[in-house]
């Protein structure tokens, strides 16, 4: 879609070659930084309740095993694709 609208602003259709991948790649480095930001805001979030209910210590602790179980996820995930 997006492509489309660039197309009809450039009249050259060289100079929309030219530029469709540099302005493509652009577009994902700036979708990808900003997909991390509703993610941000929920572990901000939970951070938050852990430390006021239980305490610090407990904050930190939960975040290590999250990030530790994340990752555990995503390796069985990638394990599970590339035995397919």
């Amino acid at each position: 879609m997006f492509a489309i609208m660039r197309k009809s602003l450039n009249t050259n259709k060289k100079d929309f070659e030219e530029t469709c991948k540099d302005k493509e790649s652009q577009g994902t480095f700036c979708a990808s930084l900003l997909s991390i930001i509703p993610f941000l805001f929920v572990g901000i979030l939970f951070s938050w309740g852990i430390e006021i209910s239980l305490s610090r210590s407990w904050a930190i602790s939960t975040g290590l095993l999250a990030c530790i179980t994340s990752g555990v996820y995503e390796l069985g995930r990638r394990d599970g694709l590339s035995s397919k």
